[in-house]
C-alpha cells in the first residue's frame, strides 16, 4: 500500500504534542507508511518562535511558511481554508493525506489502521446514486442535530477529495443566517450542492438548532417536530453514509475535551439519542463518533418509535433525491484501536 502524507496547518501551538505527533510519523515512515510530512504556518508564528521552526526541520518536517492572511472571518474560517489550500497545492491530487493540527494528537495505532485497513475507505454506491467524492473520507465525529456540523479538527482522505472541501463562498455568513458550526457546515455541505439542492431549506431555515442558547432543548423539540426539517437531518445522514467514515475510540484523540468519553447516541430508540443527557458540552451538541450507529439508525435497525418512523419516511426522500449509500464492507480492526 502506497504511503501517505502528514499536512498540519495553523499556528505552532503546543510545540511538545506537535513533536509527539511528529515522531510518531517519522516512525512510520521508516516503516514506508508515511511519506512527506508539510506543515503550513504564517510569518507571524515563525517570527515569533524560530526555535520550533528549527525543530521541525530537523525532525524532517517541510515548513511552508506564507503570510499572514489579511482577513480571518468568522471562526478563523479564511486561514483554516487557505492552510489547507496551500498544504494540498504541495501534494499530488492522488496522494493520500491525514490533514490535522499543531495542538491535536492522534493516537498512531489509529491512524495506521485509517490508513492500511483494506476496503475501510472505499466508496461503494448504489444504481441511481450521486458521488461526490472518488473514496470517503475519514473525520472523527458529527454532531446530530446540525447538519454537515462534523469534525474538521483532521482529516483522511484523497487530496483531490480534500480539495472539495475547501472553498471562499461568502454567502455562507451574507446570505444566510449565521449560526454555531458555521466553520463545519460551510466546509463539507459546499460539496453536496453540486448534486443536490436539498439542504437549501437547512441553510435557509435550520442553521439555528439552539446550540449555546437557553432555549436548546425547547428549540430542538420544535425542530424534531417538523418534518421538513427530518427530510434536511435525514439527507444529511445519508451524505454522510455514502462519502465518510467516523471512528475515533474513547482516548486515541487529544485535542479538546469533547474528544473522549462523552455521551454516544444509544442504541435505543431514536428520541433517546436526543435528549439533554446524551450531550457532550453545555452548549448542548450531541456526538457521534462512531458510524455504526448511524448505519444501524439508517438500516431501521433501532427500536421503533414515533420520532424514528418519521425519520425513516424522511430517509425515502433523501434515496429519492439520489442520495444513497451502501453499507462500509470493513470496519477497524479491535487491536488496531488499542495504542
Amino acid at each position: 500500500m502506497r504511503p501517505f502524507h502528514v499536512l498540519v496547518t495553523g499556528l505552532l501551538r503546543t510545540p511538545d504534542l506537535l513533536e509527539r505527533g511528529v515522531t510518531s510519523w517519522n516512525a512510520m515512515r521508516e516503516r514506508r507508511l508515511v511519506g512527506r510530512v508539510l506543515m503550513v504556518t504564517w510569518q507571524s508564528e515563525a517570527d515569533r518562535d524560530p526555535d520550533t521552526c528549527a525543530r521541525l526541520r530537523d525532525l524532517g518536517v517541510e515548513l511552508i511558511v506564507r503570510p499572514d492572511p489579511p482577513i480571518r472571518g468568522i471562526g478563523n474560517v479564511w486561514p483554516q481554508m487557505l492552510a489547507m489550500d496551500i498544504g494540498l497545492d504541495h501534494l499530488d491530487p492522488d496522494a493520500r493525506v491525514f490533514k490535522t493540527r499543531a495542538d491535536l494528537w492522534l493516537d498512531p495505532a489509529l491512524l495506521e489502521a485509517i490508513a492500511t485497513t483494506p476496503g475501510y475507505l472505499d466508496l461503494e454506491l448504489p444504481p441511481g446514486a450521486s458521488r461526490v467524492f472518488d473514496q470517503r473520507v475519514w473525520v472523527p465525529w458529527f454532531e446530530l442535530t446540525t447538519a454537515f456540523y462534523m469534525s474538521d479538527e483532521c482529516l483522511f482522505g484523497l487530496a483531490r477529495d480534500l480539495r472539495k472541501l475547501i472553498n471562499f463562498d461568502e454567502s455562507y455568513s451574507l446570505r444566510y443566517p449565521v449560526s454555531c458550526g458555521i466553520t463545519h457546515y460551510r466546509r463539507y455541505l459546499h460539496p453536496f450542492r453540486a448534486i443536490t439542492d436539498a439542504f437549501e431549506p437547512f441553510l435557509l431555515r435550520y442553521t439555528d438548532t439552539g446550540l449555546g442558547t437557553p432555549t436548546r432543548w425547547d428549540r430542538l423539540a420544535s425542530l424534531l417536530a417538523d418534518d421538513a426539517y427530518l427530510r434536511c437531518l435525514a439527507s444529511a445522514y445519508a451524505a454522510y453514509a455514502s462519502h465518510f467514515r467516523f471512528d475515533s475510540p474513547d482516548g486515541a484523540l487529544e485535542f479538546r475535551h469533547w474528544s473522549s468519553g462523552v455521551p454516544q447516541p444509544l442504541f435505543a430508540p431514536l428520541a433517546e439519542s436526543f435528549a439533554p443527557a446524551q450531550a457532550g458540552l453545555k452548549l448542548g451538541q450531541l456526538f457521534c463518533n462512531a458510524d455504526r450507529w448511524l448505519h444501524a439508525l439508517l438500516a431501521g435497525e433501532l427500536p421503533r418509535d414515533e420520532l424514528g418512523d418519521r425519520f425513516a419516511e424522511q430517509l425515502g426522500h433523501a434515496r429519492a433525491d439520489g442520495l444513497a449509500w451502501n453499507r462500509p464492507r470493513a470496519d477497524l480492526t479491535r487491536e488496531r484501536r488499542v495504542a
